[in-house]
C-alpha cells in the first residue's frame, strides 16, 4: 500500500507498506530529504540529517503500526516538527550543497 502525505502543500512524504507474515514493514522517502551521505556534511548540516532521518523513521514506525499519518493533525505535528528541525540546525550548505 502506498500513502502520500502532503507537507507545507508543496512537498510531500511517501510510504510503501506491504505485510509480511503478519507484520507491515515498509519504506518512507520525502521530497524534503537532503541527498546526502552522512560523510559528505558535517557539524548542524549533518545533526539536520540525522534528526529528519529520525523523524521519518518514526513516521515509518507509526504507519506500519496503523496510525492515521494522514490526518490533518499528524500532519500539522509533522510539519511542526521539521520546522522546529529546519531552524535548529539549518545551514546554507545542507541544502545547496
Amino acid at each position: 500500500m502506498k500513502i502520500v502525505i502532503p507537507i507545507y502543500n508543496k512537498d510531500t512524504i511517501t510510504i510503501n507498506l506491504e505485510n509480511k507474515l503478519g507484520r507491515n514493514i515498509g519504506t518512507i522517502d520525502s521530497t524534503l530529504r537532503i541527498d546526502k551521505d552522512y560523510e559528505e556534511v558535517e557539524g548542524d548540516a549533518e545533526r539536520y540529517v540525522i534528526a529528519f532521518d529520525g523523524l521519518l523513521e518514526l513516521i515509518l514506525s507509526l504507519a506500519c503500526q496503523g496510525i492515521n499519518v494522514k490526518s490533518e493533525e499528524f500532519i500539522k505535528g509533522i510539519e511542526d516538527a521539521h520546522t522546529e528541525i529546519n531552524e535548529r540546525y539549518f545551514v546554507e550548505e545542507a541544502i545547496d550543497g
